[in-house]
């Protein structure tokens, strides 16, 4: 899980958290300059922030079509968004390594 958040974190220009950028108050991680859990691409949040960095992305919806190839809105792609293993994480991933971004 570590590895492929910090592998996105790489590929996608964000800060790769160390342990001091920790929040002694809430736990939460220092991603961009603002304590997010963002760097956890496989929580809840994690994912938005994954989506919305990669809707900045001049190949967005080319992302869209490698995580949704049907293009609809299925039971598929539903779960992909909601599932807490990390999927959306792993598809990411595999779409940024495939694209040659480093």
């Amino acid at each position: 899980m570590n590895d492929i958040n910090t592998r996105l974190c790489e590929l996608l220009g964000c800060d790769v958290p160390r342990p001091k950028d920790i929040c002694p108050t809430c736990g939460k991680t220092n991603t961009d300059g603002k304590f997010i859990d963002g760097a956890d691409f496989f929580s809840e949040k994690g994912r938005i922030d994954l989506l919305k960095r990669m809707m900045k992305r001049d190949d967005h919806e080319e992302f869209a079509s490698f995580i949704n190839p049907n293009h609809s809105w299925d039971t598929y792609l539903i779960d992909l968004l909601l599932d807490d293993t990390g999927a959306l994480a792993r598809a990411a991933l595999e779409f940024l390594e495939k694209k040659g971004d480093l």
